[in-house]
């Protein structure tokens, strides 16, 4: 036999039923009385919230769920974008091949030769100057000149590696130009061979005032290569720029072009920071492109360290 509970009893226990914290057997009676019983439901009706009341309860703990999910993917660029930089510049700084002043031995014109199509860069059997080089040299960086009178000057400057565990990893000489081939002589020592078709007038090792002629005559005039400067003028531009944003972030600090004027900050001085990383206080390349790339790659990940730091810094001050 069922037992039926009076009006008082089931709404004494209403609110335990509405919150699902009655026993079973008890939510049974309370829904038995409340199929008979209009004032009963009336009253469920009004302890029960409103879809807008749920919404409205369950907001902060959604809105906290979205900030937890937002620190750590914050703290994850975070963490990867510094171990990027960190990573990246160690390669750079320790890797990357470095110009070798001339000393004897270094490398040598060994004459001209005939050479094949399958032998080097020459179509056919034709003349080609050939250079030996010393197993010190990993790459090299030249630059072609034509006079006045058609003769052509080929500056060339050996690149090696810093003495390292990395010495011997050849990814780094994609940076400059490889050498044409490797060969082993006679008593069993490896040298390197540069093939050069057609053949220049002259061929001058050293860029800058420490030049050496290795083939053909010298130049009238006393030709010079000079390394690349663009670096200087690109550091030099950035670091005006930041300067003069970080008066304007200064001034403008709590008014409406704070956020534009902070990021626009960023971008010189990350661009400041990411050469510092790579050349140090050295301006002198060799290969503007390459670096030039390296260090914007850098800038953008310094860049996106300077912009999640300073957004974590913001959120802890005003938890604080």
């Amino acid at each position: 036999m069922t037992m039926k509970l009076p009006c008082c009893v089931v709404r004494d226990l209403l609110p335990l039923y509405a919150e699902n914290l009655a026993e079973p057997q008890t939510q049974l009676l309370v829904e038995e009385h409340l199929e008979q019983c209009e004032a009963c439901r009336q009253a469920l009706s009004g302890l029960q919230p409103s879809q807008e009341a749920q919404a409205r309860a369950a907001a902060p703990l959604k809105n906290l769920k979205r900030q937890i999910q937002r620190r750590r993917m914050r703290a994850a660029a975070l963490a990867a974008a510094c171990a990027f930089v960190l990573i990246f510049a160690f390669f750079f700084r320790t890797g990357s091949l470095r110009p070798l002043p001339w000393e004897e031995g270094l490398i040598e014109a060994a004459g001209i030769e005939k050479r094949t199509e399958a032998e080097g860069a020459c179509g056919g059997e034709k003349e080609a100057l050939v250079l030996r080089t010393n197993s010190r040299i990993a790459g090299v960086k030249t630059q072609t000149m034509t006079g006045e009178n058609g003769e052509q000057t080929v500056f060339l400057q050996g690149m090696g590696r810093p003495d390292s565990w990395l010495s011997n990893r050849p990814v780094f000489t994609v940076l400059f130009g490889g050498l044409d081939r490797t060969v082993v002589d006679r008593d069993g020592v490896e040298y390197g061979e540069l093939v050069f078709c057609p053949v220049p007038d002259r061929v001058i090792y050293g860029y800058g005032e420490e030049q050496h002629l290795l083939w053909g005559s010298s130049a009238e005039g006393g030709t010079i290569v000079l390394p690349r400067l663009a670096l200087a003028y690109y550091l030099l531009l950035a670091g005006i720029c930041a300067l003069f944003l970080g008066i304007l972030w200064a001034a403008f600090r709590k008014g409406r072009r704070e956020p534009v004027l902070r990021q626009l900050f960023f971008a010189p001085a990350a661009y400041v920071l990411g050469h510092l990383l790579l050349k140090g206080k050295d301006t002198v390349t060799l290969s503007l492109g390459s670096d030039l790339c390296s260090i914007a790659l850098v800038s953008a990940a310094v860049y996106l360290i300077f912009t999640l730091g300073w957004q974590a810094w913001m959120q802890y001050k005003r938890e604080k």
